[in-house]
């Protein structure tokens, strides 16, 4: 289910535009977990994008 890289094979993956590297001596201060959650027929991949936030 998670390969490597800590990603779940099973989802979509969407890189955010508003993501950057990290420097290396700095740790992480915050962890913000997010999920939504659909019913399969109610709305296409596609049309659940629209909520994105830089959109």
């Amino acid at each position: 289910m998670l390969p490597d890289k800590g990603w779940l094979v099973e989802a979509r993956r969407v890189p955010s535009p508003h993501y950057d590297c990290r420097p290396d001596d700095e740790k992480p201060s915050l962890l913000v977990v997010h999920n939504i959650s659909l019913p399969p027929a109610s709305l296409a991949v596609r049309g659940s994008m629209h909520y994105s936030p830089e959109r």
